[in-house]
C-alpha cells in the first residue's frame, strides 16, 4: 500500500510539472546563467534590439504567453540558435552573419520560440522519468524473489597487468 501511495504521489507531481510554468522559468534561468558563464553574452545594443524586436513581434502572435520571452546573442562564431525552457532564446554571432534578411532570422527564431512554447525540454525530462518509475514494481518484485542484481551495477575492481 505504501508503494502505491508513493507511485501515486510521483505521478501527481509529474502532472503538476506539466502545468507549472515556474519550473520552465527556473530551469531556463539556471541554463541562462550557465550560457553566460561559458559562452558569454555578446554586447551589441543595435543587434540585440533587432533580435528583440523580431522576437517580440513573433511572440505577440502566440495564442497564449505562458512566460516572458527574452532574446540574447551569445559570443560564438559558430552558426547556431537554441532555446531554453521558460522563454530564453539564444542566437550566436555566427548565425547573425549568415542571415541574409530579417525574414530568415525570423524563421530560425520562430523555430526556437516553438521549442520553448511547446515545452520540449520539460516533456523530454518527463519522458526520462516515467520509464524509471514504471520499473520500480519490477525491481521490487525481483528483489523479493532474490534476483535484483540485474538492475544494479556493481563496481568491479580491475587490476592492471
Amino acid at each position: 500500500m505504501k508503494l502505491i501511495s508513493s507511485l501515486l504521489f510521483i505521478f501527481c507531481s509529474l502532472a503538476t510539472i506539466a502545468q507549472d510554468y515556474s519550473v520552465d522559468r527556473k530551469m531556463g534561468a539556471e541554463g541562462k546563467a550557465s550560457v553566460e558563464a561559458t559562452m558569454g553574452i555578446y554586447q551589441d545594443p543595435s543587434k540585440t534590439k533587432i533580435i528583440s524586436s523580431i522576437g517580440s513581434h513573433l511572440v505577440s502572435n502566440l495564442a497564449t504567453q505562458p512566460f516572458p520571452y527574452e532574446f540574447f546573442i551569445v559570443d560564438s562564431a559558430e552558426p547556431n540558435a537554441f532555446a531554453l525552457p521558460g522563454g530564453y532564446i539564444f542566437f550566436t554571432r555566427g548565425i547573425l552573419v549568415l542571415a541574409n534578411s530579417e525574414d530568415e532570422l525570423a524563421g530560425v527564431m520562430g523555430h526556437e520560440i516553438i521549442h520553448s512554447y511547446n515545452r520540449h525540454s520539460i516533456k523530454q525530462r518527463k519522458k526520462s522519468i516515467v520509464p524509471g518509475i514504471l520499473m520500480v514494481p519490477e525491481v521490487l518484485a525481483s528483489s523479493v524473489a532474490g534476483d535484483a542484481s540485474k538492475y544494479f551495477h556493481r563496481s568491479v575492481k580491475v587490476e592492471k597487468l
